[in-house]
């Protein structure tokens, strides 16, 4: 059974309480990680309120929802001792909004409204979010090529207690997950999930396979092309051919451990291994506000910088908004022809 499963499915009707049950299971796989784990907590919290209550979860009564909204947003967040944040309601309105509809979707209700969109949640939430404006979104920090040399030439130095064999090995890997990630705008969980079969070595450059991205929730898949770099330290080809030389080309995840002799593992990297490397790897440096995002708003930046066309750059990076894409370029072109160049001088 589902960890979303309703406890009292059994109140509800045979045909919704099943749909309850796929709905649960649609939710579960349709998502990413960390989406997953997000939802399940909001619908937990959003199940267990209906159970003290003695209603269903589903379908959702839109008056109960928005006393249930208001109620988590006046309430103190126990990690943090300050009331939960608006982004988190909203959240929780996303998680049990969505799951409502999927459970809804029975032999007699085939195309449901969300209860999103029903008149009495969307005035509420028009009101609310006058008083709860969104909080603003901190974008991931681009670095610069400068930035990038410093980056992989201080992960060349080995660190104390590590072995010469797994120092090379996780230098060899780290420098090709940085380089690739960048070069082919990955996001974390698209560049662990890469197995050896989807980067194919060419005579221009890698062809990259994403099976599949958070904007491509059905698993269609795309290329994205690499090619190499003047400077070898930067090239992301070189890079692979190196991994390769450690990793050997046996079928399987293309990303894995590296054991305290050197010899690398056959188990898959997964999102939080990938980004506390990155984390690691930039705070020896000096570049605390690096983080795995940083690999895609560098990508964007430096494509921006050189010139090359936002359409083509949102191709690359499979970015479904503009805007978001267009907010790492502005953060790229900030200081160009800047108006306070020479301002206080004499």
């Amino acid at each position: 059974m589902s960890s979303l499963a309703l406890r009292e499915s059994a109140t509800l009707s045979p045909a919704l309480a099943l749909a309850a049950e796929r709905a649960a299971h649609y939710v579960i796989n349709a998502r990413s990680a960390s989406t997953r784990r997000a939802y399940q907590v909001q619908w937990n919290a959003w199940r267990d309120h209906c159970a003290a209550r003695g209603i269903p979860s589903v379908p959702v009564e839109p008056a109960e929802l928005i006393t249930y909204l208001t109620h988590r947003a006046s309430e103190t967040n126990a990690r943090t001792g300050r009331p939960n944040a608006p982004n988190s309601v909203r959240l929780a309105l996303s998680a049990i909004s969505v799951i409502d509809q999927h459970a809804r979707t029975t032999e007699s209700e085939r195309h449901p409204r969300s209860v999103r969109s029903d008149p009495l949640v969307r005035d509420w939430l028009d009101g609310w979010s006058k008083e709860h404006p969104l909080a603003p979104q901190r974008q991931a920090a681009a670095v610069t090529p400068a930035q990038l040399d410093l980056l992989i030439q201080t992960a060349q130095e080995r660190p104390r207690g590590v072995s010469a064999g797994q120092h090379v090995a996780a230098y060899a890997r780290d420098r090709c997950m940085l380089l690739l990630g960048i070069a082919a705008a990955l996001r974390v969980s698209e560049l662990v999930a890469l197995d050896i079969a989807d980067v194919l070595v060419t005579d221009r450059g890698l062809r990259v396979y994403v099976r599949r991205s958070k904007t491509d929730q059905h698993g269609e898949g795309h290329y994205r092309g690499v090619v190499p770099q003047s400077r070898t330290l930067r090239c992301p080809v070189d890079a692979w051919g190196a991994w390769l030389g450690r990793r050997g080309t046996w079928a399987g995840p293309a990303f894995v451990g590296v054991e305290r002799d050197g010899c690398v593992s056959r188990t898959r990297l997964d999102d939080s291994a990938a980004r506390r490397m990155v984390a690691r790897r930039a705070k020896a440096c000096g570049l605390e506000l690096v983080t795995s995002h940083s690999m895609r708003a560098t990508f964007a930046t430096l494509a921006s910088g050189k010139g090359k066309a936002l359409p083509r750059i949102a191709q690359q990076g499979d970015w479904a908004s503009l805007d978001v894409l267009a907010g790492y370029v502005r953060q790229g072109e900030l200081f160009e022809d800047s108006p306070t160049y020479g301002l206080l001088d004499d």
